[in-house]
C-alpha cells in the first residue's frame, strides 16, 4: 500500500493530512473530532491494521505546546476512564499525539440525542466515572481544567441504550488546557486549581439530567449565575434536587 509521510508546510499554518497519510507508525483513516488546536484522527497500525488508535495532530504551530501539555499530562496517568497515551513526538515534521481510539461518542453527543435527560443510571454511572478519572489526576498532580460533556467519551454509546452505559464505559480526556503541578486538598477545596475542573463536572451533571443549558433562566431563576461551588459534595445534591437551578445557584 502507498502511503505519503506527512511534511509541515512553508506557510505559518501547518499542511492539513488527508486520509492515508503516514504519521509515525499509523496510516491515517478518517477524521473523528475537529477543535480549536486541531484534528483527531482514526488510524491503524501500517502492520498490525487490526490496532486502532486516535492521533491528535494540531493545526497551528502555536498549539503545539497545548499537545505537548496534554501528552505530558496524560502519559503518568493509568486509569480505566482516562483516554491512554501512546506515544508522543511534538519535534516531528507535523507533532502528533497517539491515543488509545475510543469506539463510542462523546458526552455532548449522547446528551443531544437524548432530548428529555438521560436517565437516572447512565447520569449516575458516567458521574462516578468522571469522578474516578479526575480523583486519578489529582492525586498525580495533574489538574485538567476543561471538563464538558465534549471531552468526556462514552465507550459503545452509539450501539447500545443510555441505561446499559456502565462506568468502565466512561473515558476522560482533552487535556490540553490540564496544568501539571503541585496539587494539594487545600488547592482542590479552594478552588485556586480546579475550579473550572468542579465548575464543568456540575455542568456537566446538569446537562446530563435536565438537558437545559447553562445560563438558562428557568422561574426568574439563572442556573450558573451564583460562584463556583468549593467542591464536588455541592454539586451532586444540587444537579439531583428536585429544582436544580435554583438549588445550584443557592448552594
Amino acid at each position: 500500500m502507498s502511503t505519503k509521510v506527512l511534511r509541515r508546510s512553508r506557510t505559518n499554518r501547518m499542511k492539513g493530512p488527508a486520509a492515508g497519510d503516514r504519521v509515525s507508525e499509523y496510516i491515517l483513516d478518517c477524521i473523528v473530532g475537529v477543535g480549536s488546536f486541531g484534528q483527531v484522527w482514526k488510524a491503524r497500525h501500517h502492520i498490525w491494521e487490526s490496532q486502532i488508535v486516535a492521533i491528535k495532530v494540531p493545526s497551528d504551530p502555536q498549539y503545539v505546546r497545548n499537545l505537548q501539555r496534554e501528552g505530558s499530562a496524560i502519559h503518568g496517568l493509568h486509569h480505566p476512564n482516562v483516554v491512554r497515551a501512546i506515544g508522543l513526538d511534538p519535534y516531528a515534521d507535523i507533532p502528533y499525539l497517539v491515543m488509545e481510539f475510543v469506539d463510542g461518542c462523546s458526552l455532548r453527543e449522547l446528551i443531544d440525542s437524548n432530548t428529555n435527560g438521560l436517565p437516572i443510571r447512565a447520569a449516575q454511572n458516567i458521574s462516578v466515572g468522571i469522578l474516578q478519572a479526575l480523583e486519578t489526576a489529582h492525586s498525580n498532580n495533574v489538574i485538567h481544567r476543561d471538563i464538558k460533556p465534549a471531552n468526556i467519551l462514552i465507550h459503545g454509546a452509539n450501539a447500545k441504550p443510555p441505561e446499559m452505559i456502565t462506568i468502565e464505559d466512561v473515558k476522560v480526556g482533552d487535556f490540553g488546557l490540564g496544568k501539571v503541578g503541585e496539587v494539594t486538598t487545600q488547592s482542590i477545596m479552594n478552588g485556586t486549581m480546579s475550579s473550572a475542573t468542579i465548575f464543568g463536572y456540575g455542568e456537566s451533571g446538569w446537562k446530563m439530567l435536565a438537558c437545559i443549558p447553562i445560563n438558562t433562566m428557568i422561574d426568574g431563576c439563572t442556573f450558573g449565575a451564583a460562584a463556583t461551588p468549593s467542591s464536588t459534595s455541592s454539586i451532586l445534591p444540587s444537579i439531583c434536587a428536585v429544582e436544580p437551578p435554583c438549588t445550584y445557584a443557592t448552594g
